[in-house]
This record gives structure tokens, sequence and C-alpha cells, in this order.
């Protein structure tokens, strides 16, 4: 009996090895890293008098997409970036539709500056910090000046986390 076995064996082998890789394979295929899905998430942070619902990239795709594209931003509303790259991280205007403010947050969760009302146009131009940033609040032109939001002010709703633990 054993030998009739291994011929059905020897047969049906082949089959699922190949169905195995076949999905191995289009799961690659699906999901690369020059095509990660834009993931993000959602949450609320408080600034001066304002409240902002903001959405969150989680990926790569999501930081390096950020606004772009979008015809408008809801005047409550922003992206948020976290725990950024390098205390002086480079942002840039492509592919914008609309001028925004940038909000530079430093570790200690205040306000380390402002670039209030920045262009589509100044592409390729990228914006700096002056002073070391390791979070960004995007919102509309004109935000942080309707908000009385300044240096030193302190956000909230961004938790306690360390960046170093984040990634």
């Amino acid at each position: 009996m054993k030998r009739d076995f291994l011929p059905l064996l020897l047969a049906i082998l082949p089959i699922a090895v190949l169905a195995i890789l076949a999905g191995v394979l289009l799961s690659y295929a699906t999901v690369s890293e020059d095509f990660e899905d834009l993931v993000y998430g959602e949450g609320m942070v408080s600034i001066a008098d304002a409240s902002v619902s903001v959405e969150i990239p989680y990926t790569q795709s999501g930081f390096r997409q950020g606004l772009a594209g979008r015809d408008e931003l809801a005047e409550d509303a922003g992206m948020l970036f976290l725990c950024l790259p390098g205390p002086y991280p480079k942002f840039w205007m492509k592919g914008m539709k609309f001028p925004i403010d940038i909000i530079w947050i430093n570790s200690d969760l205040e306000v380390s500056g402002i670039s209030e009302h920045v262009t589509p146009d100044s592409f390729p131009d990228t914006i700096v910090p002056r002073a070391p940033a390791t979070h960004v609040l995007e919102v509309n032109a004109g935000f942080a000046d309707r908000h009385g939001i300044s240096l030193g002010d302190t956000i909230f709703g961004l938790g306690g986390s360390s960046c170093s633990q984040a990634f």
C-alpha cells in the first residue's frame, strides 16, 4: 500500500509547491515598496485656541504624498507628520494645489517654528525649519495667525511616546 501512495504524493507535491510559490509571488507583486499603499491614521490635536482633526501618514508613501493632489483642506483639519528623520527635515510643495502653514514641533511638543503661507509655486524649493523639529503639522494658510499660534505653544494630543520607540 505504501508503494501506491508514493506516485500520488509525487504527483501532488509539485502542484502544491507551485501553488504556494504562485501565492508568494502574487503577494509581492501587489505590494512593493515603490507602490506601497497610502495608509493614514486619524487623530485630534490642540494648539493655542484651536483643535485640529489630523491625518497621520503611517507609510513612506504617505509621507511622500502628504497633502499633494488634494483640492482643499477643511478649515479645522491638517496633516501631522510624526517622528521625522533628522532635526532639520525638508518639506516641499510638489503636487500641492493650495497654500499651507507649516508648524514645526520640537521633541518637547512645543512649536519651534512656523513657516506661514507656503505656496505651491515655491516648488522645487524645500522648506526647512530654523530650529530643530521632530514633528510637523500642516494646516491651511493663515491658520496659525487666525488662531494666535506662536513659538513655544504646547501641542496637546500627541501623547508622550518617544520617537526612538515609534520606528
